[in-house]
Formats: C-alpha cells, sequence, structure tokens
C-alpha cells in the first residue's frame, strides 16, 4: 500500500512524498523479510536517486536490487533493474559498462517476448550511443523503441522517446527536425501527470527555436511555461536553466539590460544552494552551457562590456 501511494505521488511529480513513503516500505519489507518487494522499493529509490542526480546512491540501490531479484530468479524484473542499472553508468561516464548490462535486458527482454521491455532497452542503448557521438545508430534505436511504443499504446514511453529524438536531432544541429518532434513530445505530455517531463520538452522545444532563429516570442513563452513548471515543482535547478534560456534569448535580440539582469538571477540562484545536474535536461543544459560560454558569470561580463 505504501509503495503504490509512493508510485501515485512519483506520477505527480512529488518526489519527496514518494520517497519518503517508499523509505517507509523499504522499513517494513526489511523487518518482514520479504526479498521480492524490497527489491522492488529498492529499484523505486534508485530511480528518484537517479532523476536527483545521486548517481552513487542510485547505482547502490539498483545494484541491490538485481541481487535480489537475481536470487529470486524473477527474469523480468531482473531484466528491468538491470536497463535502469545501466542507464546510472551512462550518467556516470561508464559507457562500457553501460551497453554491456543494458544489452544484457535486452537479451532477457527479447526471450521473454517482452515488448514494453525490449522498448525501453533500445531506448536506453541509444542514449548510450548518443552521447558517445555515435548519432546514425542512436537515431536508429531510438526510433525502434518510438515504434514499438507507439505500437503497444505506451504514450509515455512514446513521449520520452520523442523528446530523446529531438535532443539528437539539436545535437546534429538539425534545428527544424528538433523542433517538430519536440512539438510531437510536448503534445504528449500535455496530456500526463508528469510535470517534469512536459517541463523538459519546452525547454528543448524553446532551446531549439532560439537556434533557428524562428518565432522567438514563442521561444520566450516556452521558457516561461517552464519557470512556471519548475517552480510549482521547487526545482531551483530548472528554474536557473529557464532563467538562462531568456538571458540567451535576449542576447540574441541584442537586448544588453536585459540579458545581465536574467543572468544575474540565474547566478545567484545557483550560487545560493549545490544543485546536482538533471539526466532528463542534460541535452538541454550542455547545449545551453555551449551558447551561453561557460557560465552566467561569463555572460553578465560579455553584457557589461558590449554596454
Amino acid at each position: 500500500m505504501l509503495s503504490n501511494l509512493g508510485i501515485i505521488a512519483r506520477d505527480h511529480g512529488d518526489d519527496t512524498r514518494a520517497s519518503a513513503l517508499y523509505q517507509e516500505s523499504l522499513a517494513l519489507m526489511r523487518e518482514r523479510g520479504d526479498a521480492w518487494h524490497t527489491a522492488v522499493v529498492l529499484n523505486n529509490l534508485g530511480l528518484i536517486a537517479r532523476d536527483k542526480g545521486e548517481y552513487s546512491q542510485a547505482t547502490a540501490l539498483f545494484a541491490e536490487g538485481l541481487a535480489l531479484f537475481e536470487r529470486s530468479e524473477d527474469r523480468m524484473n531482473t531484466a528491468i533493474v538491470c536497463a535502469n542499472l545501466g542507464d546510472v553508468l551512462r550518467l556516470r561516464g561508464d559507457a562500457s559498462g553501460a551497453q554491456s548490462i543494458v544489452e544484457r535486458s535486452l537479451r532477457q527482454f527479447t526471450e521473454l517476448e517482452h515488448t514494453w521491455g525490449i522498448a525501453l532497452a533500445l531506448s536506453y542503448l541509444g542514449l548510450i550511443l548518443r552521447d558517445g557521438g555515435t548519432y546514425g545508430r542512436a537515431a536508429r534505436l531510438l526510433e525502434h523503441s518510438l515504434s514499438l511504443r507507439r505500437e503497444i499504446g505506451d504514450t509515455w514511453g512514446s513521449a520520452d522517446a520523442l523528446i530523446s529524438l529531438a535532443e539528437l536531432a539539436h545535437l546534429r544541429s538539425d534545428w527544424e527536425r528538433a523542433i517538430t518532434l519536440a512539438e510531437q513530445g510536448r503534445a504528449l505530455f500535455s496530456d500526463l501527470p508528469d510535470r517534469d517531463g512536459y517541463a523538459c520538452a519546452c525547454l528543448i522545444l524553446a532551446l531549439s527555436l532560439i537556434r533557428s532563429g524562428r518565432e522567438p516570442e514563442r521561444a520566450r513563452a516556452l521558457y516561461r511555461e517552464g519557470l512556471r513548471l519548475y517552480q510549482a515543482l521547487g526545482d531551483r535547478s530548472g528554474v536557473a536553466r529557464c532563467l538562462e534560456g531568456l538571458a540567451l534569448l535576449a542576447w540574441s535580440q541584442q537586448q544588453p539590460v536585459r540579458t545581465a539582469r536574467l543572468a544575474r538571477q540565474a547566478a545567484a540562484l545557483q550560487g545560493s544552494e549545490n544543485m546536482p545536474p538533471s539526466p532528463r535536461r542534460a541535452v538541454h543544459d550542455g547545449a545551453l552551457a555551449r551558447y551561453l560560454g561557460t557560465s552566467p558569470r561569463i555572460l553578465i561580463a560579455r553584457t557589461r562590456t558590449s554596454a
């Protein structure tokens, strides 16, 4: 029951409440000696830790859950946790380890003829290749994952795959394709409770519009929408990224005073606390940082020089 309440809280973007419910459930399952349900909760806690950028903790949680599922000979959940562990290894920069364990997951899902799982593993493999600069093969894997998710009516998975493909198009400087894919992903996320996913879609769409030189007012509206969402979610890192995006837009429109004000706000927010990176915004945030130079403070210095 507690674990199910945690799932509901997470679906609605309340990871703090979800984590508390999962921790309470975990303690209860350990006390009962229920290894299988303990592994389920460990996987759920691992996903929260991953999404918060706490990769060492996520690795430990997934590894413990994986060992318990293997001991119980639960091949389905073993494959799921293998995929999730592989994604964290990717985020930690261990491409070889990530690819090896995700390929193991893909083999198990294929043997089980589990379409959802196959799509998940293909998506993670696509991200590993994308991060390594193998864009062509990454695109094929992500597109295959998208087709499978559409086939089984997985709306969230389809939205996520579309945003991954939009990010890939952005990395390849294919702004028009990035815009089209981000539009499609954002439309699907708009009907889902995943507000963070919707906000991420807004941001990659806004940045692609800026880079294409199209519709600056729409890009501004998208960053403002993302700003409101991240403020509601209490995601200070997301708020800072939106402010930086608005600063970049102001810079592109030769508005030095506005650029400086927005960049200072973002810099002050980032300096107020240690904010871990968001894996869901990794492509957007990395691209934005490159376009800004290296930091909001350098952008401020540039603005002062121009003024």
